[in-house]
């Protein structure tokens, strides 16, 4: 298997670390709600978040106030000071990866059972994509396989640079990848990306995006998003014939929409990770 390019390996560390950041429970639910109802206090969010405890959610708080993803900020009231939350703009530039995550859980995502998924909440669903994601070895496995089509264990480990039998398991189990034909004698299972999985591309691109503080890795795009029509042109004697696509222009940054109660997500980009807080705690 060939192994990945300078700039494919810092592709998958960008998203890795994308991922990494995301992954402790609660994350999207606290950036969303701020999103949504920020500036917020303690006690608003609380009510917001019923279902998260006191200490969970002000463990989250801190973490993400410490990874630069939301500002704690005290507000004078006479003798008082009430503190409120809100996003930063590295928290805010995040949010196009948690609506890929979401996006894609919901259209691709289904139970053991080939059963369309029950979870209704679309950070939820976006947390259910992040701890499947996340987990040890699964972007080198995806790229990996991406790249080849099919791949055995063995070549798996190569890519990843360890053995990734303990992660393909799972991954066969949650129909993100798939065994491409049965055991043979004469040669190694091979295995291949689900249609789930064949699906990340825009997923990876936000989460990219996010890690590298601009939009559209090279990379990345070469591996996960087919390669633009080939245009027609007419020669001089009238007859057409296909020439490459010239190359983009800088990619602008989209202007904010205005927020509607109904949405949950907003849209821009950016952010470099530099360091992680908080617990893993799935």
């Amino acid at each position: 298997m060939p192994s990945f390019t300078p700039a494919a390996a810092t592709d998958l560390q960008r998203v890795s670390d994308t991922l990494t950041l995301l992954r402790p429970r609660w994350t999207v639910w606290v950036l969303t709600t701020l999103n949504a109802h920020g500036p917020a206090r303690f006690t608003e969010l609380r009510r917001r978040l019923p279902h998260v405890s006191e200490q969970s959610l002000l463990r989250r708080l801190r973490a993400l106030d410490s990874d630069g993803l939301i500002d704690k900020r005290a507000e004078p009231r006479g003798h008082l000071s009430y503190v409120h939350y809100t996003l930063t703009d590295s928290g805010r530039e995040l949010l196009p990866a948690c609506t890929a995550l979401t996006r894609w859980a919901q259209t691709q995502l289904t139970d053991r059972a080939g059963r369309a998924d029950d979870v209704t909440e679309p950070a939820e669903h976006a947390e259910r994509a992040v701890y499947l994601l996340a987990k040890r070895d699964v972007t080198a496995i995806m790229w990996a396989l991406k790249m080849q089509g099919t791949a055995s264990a063995r070549e798996l480990a190569q890519a990843a640079g360890r053995r990734v039998y303990d992660t393909l398991r799972p991954l066969v189990r949650d129909n993100l990848v798939a065994e491409a034909g049965p055991r043979t004698t004469t040669g190694p299972q091979q295995y291949a990306l689900s249609p789930a999985s064949r699906a990340l591309g825009p997923v990876y691109l936000a989460l990219s995006d996010w890690g590298a503080g601009t939009a559209g890795s090279s990379a990345l795009r070469a591996v996960w998003l087919p390669a633009p029509p080939a245009m027609p042109v007419v020669s001089h004697a009238g007859a057409a014939h296909p020439t490459a696509s010239p190359p983009p222009g800088p990619r602008r940054r989209a202007p904010q929409p205005a927020w509607r109660s109904s949405e949950l997500f907003s849209h821009p980009y950016r952010r470099t990770v530099t360091s992680f807080s908080g617990e893993l705690d799935r």
